[in-house]
C-alpha cells in the first residue's frame, strides 16, 4: 500500500500531458492555417482562369462570331482567322477547317465537313478559335490560353448579314415569323499558359 500511494513523478506526468495537448492543438491550428492558405491560393488561381474564360467569351460573342457569320454567308471571303488577325491584331488559331466553321454556323448537322472531335465537349480538342490573353502591363507576364468551340447549332431565321444587331431589330425572317435566332452552344476553356492545371470551363448559350 505504501508503494501504491507513492505520488512521486505525478507533476512530470501532468506536465507531459499538458505539453502533448498543447502540441496537438498547435498542430491542428497550423494545419487549419495551411489549408486556408492553400484554399485561398487555389481560389485566386481559379478566379484568374475564370476571368480569362469570361474574357474569351466576350471576344468570341462580340467580335469573333460576326466574322464567322460573315464568312458563313460568303464562302469566298477571307477566313475567320485572317480576319481576326487583320482586324483585331489578335493572334488566333483554329483546329478546324473553314468549311467546318461554315457548317457549324449554318447547319444543325455538320456531316463530313467536321470530324467527330469537333462536337465533343472538350474545347481544347480541335477548337474553333483559340488565342492567348496577355497582360497589358508587362509583356513578360504569364498569359492565359483561351479555347472556344461550338458544339451544337440550332438554325433560326436571324439576319445573317454580319451587321451588329445589338441596337436593331431582327430582319430577314419569313412573313409571320417571330424571328427565332440562331442558337449556338459554345464550350470555353481558360488555361494558364505555364500550368494547364490552372483552368476554368464555361458553357455558353449564344443567340444571334
Amino acid at each position: 500500500m505504501k508503494f501504491i500511494r507513492n505520488e512521486k513523478g505525478i507533476a512530470l506526468v501532468t506536465a507531459l500531458m499538458l505539453t502533448m495537448i498543447t502540441l496537438v492543438i498547435s498542430m491542428l491550428m497550423l494545419y487549419m492555417i495551411t489549408q486556408n492558405i492553400s484554399s485561398s491560393g487555389a481560389h485566386k488561381r481559379y478566379k484568374n482562369s475564370l476571368d480569362a474564360a469570361v474574357g474569351g467569351v466576350d471576344i468570341v460573342t462580340m467580335d469573333a462570331l460576326p466574322y464567322l457569320i460573315s464568312f458563313a454567308v460568303d464562302p469566298n471571303a477571307t477566313s475567320l482567322i485572317d480576319r481576326l488577325n487583320a482586324s483585331m491584331n489578335l493572334v488566333a488559331t483554329t483546329g478546324v477547317t473553314d468549311a467546318c466553321l461554315q457548317a457549324k454556323l449554318t447547319s444543325k448537322t455538320w456531316g463530313a465537313a467536321c470530324g467527330a472531335a469537333s462536337s465533343n465537349l472538350n474545347p481544347k480538342d480541335t477548337p474553333d478559335v483559340s488565342f492567348t490573353l496577355q497582360s497589358q502591363l508587362s509583356a513578360a507576364a504569364v498569359g492565359f490560353r483561351v479555347y472556344t468551340k461550338i458544339v451544337s447549332t440550332t438554325p433560326g431565321s436571324t439576319d445573317m448579314s454580319g451587321r451588329n444587331l445589338e441596337t436593331s431589330s431582327t430582319t430577314g425572317a419569313p412573313p409571320g415569323d417571330v424571328g427565332a435566332p440562331y442558337l449556338y452552344r459554345i464550350e470555353v476553356l481558360g488555361e494558364k499558359t505555364t500550368n494547364p492545371l490552372e483552368k476554368a470551363n464555361l458553357s455558353v448559350l449564344y443567340a444571334y
